[in-house]
């Protein structure tokens, strides 16, 4: 055996061993230091298993890039609905859960496409693509916003519909338009994103970590995250504040999620719960704040590719959304008389 031979085999057992992510491994394939045939021909000799090469295959062939964009690149945001804010910093899990959700949604055969917003039912796809393969969706551009707009049917009654407008967005772009005040711009879309008359739900996304400086800076984030939306009025149209704790599969063993969420929260994250109650108190107790664990399921390749699906914490997340939101009864098409 020559010694080209043992390091491929030795890069092979790094994978099976889950040393390396998806992206270390691509980049390995790509700069030339091992090929996929070199791979395959020593495979057998390894502990990697064919699966997994396909896995790696796939990854390879996979190049979805998701980008966000301005407030004036949409539409303008339709009235009568539930804005859905969906907030947090970069790398927090906002767009794994919306992958998440959209791929549970169109497995239940929730949705009812909407095509106010082509750019965001793109996206909506392209983030339902990706989970269905098991990736995460890559990291494109980190600031800006998205938007989509679509009709839910409740998971319950599916004559309930739920016509819901959710953007994701992150701090610095919320800062950004209170700095320049382009939200009273009239030749911006921001305004009607930020000041209507829509009822709102607020999903604030906070990557579990035991890192104290990251802690620190991220709760600041949601400290001065908090004032602008009250700058904006948007929490008084505000009836839920849900935060989530994602990667909840790295929580402490042999213990309730729920309740480890909310002590988790309680001490790392106390003054941004403090101004939540303390709001909530300001609008006679009328919103709601609750907090959830979320996790996407059992990973691999160093918790780069999901092998075993979760949708349990999403279809919380979704039960507390349905239970809030404005709803109207469905309509029955011609056609749906014949596809009962």
């Amino acid at each position: 055996m020559t010694p080209s031979n043992i390091n491929i085999i030795e890069f092979c057992n790094k994978i099976a061993d889950d040393q390396l992510s998806l992206e270390e491994i691509k980049r390995n394939i790509i700069s030339g230091v091992f090929t996929l045939d070199e791979i395959y021909h020593n495979i057998n000799d390894s502990k990697l298993s064919m699966e997994n090469l396909d896995i790696i295959m796939s990854y390879l062939n996979f190049n979805i890039l998701f980008e966000f964009y301005n407030f004036n690149d949409f539409p303008q945001l339709l009235p009568k609905r539930t804005d859905i804010y969906v907030l947090g910093n970069y790398e927090s899990g906002k767009s794994t859960f919306l992958s998440n959700l959209f791929s549970y949604i169109n497995n239940q055969g929730l949705c009812i496409e909407h095509t106010h917003n082509l750019i965001g039912n793109l996206y909506k796809d392209k983030l339902q693509f990706c989970f269905n393969h098991g990736f995460f969706p890559n990291e494109g551009i980190h600031f800006g916003v998205n938007y989509i707009c679509c009709d839910l049917l409740n998971i319950q009654d599916h004559n309930q519909v739920h016509p819901l407008n959710i953007i994701e967005f992150n701090y610095q772009k919320i800062d950004l338009a209170t700095h320049i005040n382009n939200c009273f711009d009239p030749n911006s879309n921001a305004k009607q994103f930020l000041k209507n008359d829509n009822s709102k739900i607020l999903l604030f996304f906070i990557e579990y970590s035991q890192n104290q400086e990251k802690i620190i800076n991220d709760s600041q984030n949601l400290n001065r995250l908090l004032q602008r939306l009250e700058q904006f009025g948007i929490l008084a149209r505000t009836t839920n504040i849900n935060i989530v704790i994602t990667k909840c599969d790295l929580f402490p063993a042999h213990i309730d999620p729920m309740e480890f969420a909310v002590t988790y929260i309680n001490q790392n994250y106390l003054s941004f719960i403090t101004d939540c109650k303390s709001i909530s108190n300001y609008y006679n107790g009328d919103l709601k704040i609750k907090v959830f664990p979320f996790s996407v399921g059992k990973l691999s390749f160093k918790s780069s590719f999901i092998n075993e699906k979760n949708y349990s914490w999403t279809k919380k997340i979704l039960d507390e959304i349905f239970s809030t939101s404005f709803y109207k009864k469905r309509t029955t098409s011609f056609f749906s008389r014949f596809f009962k």
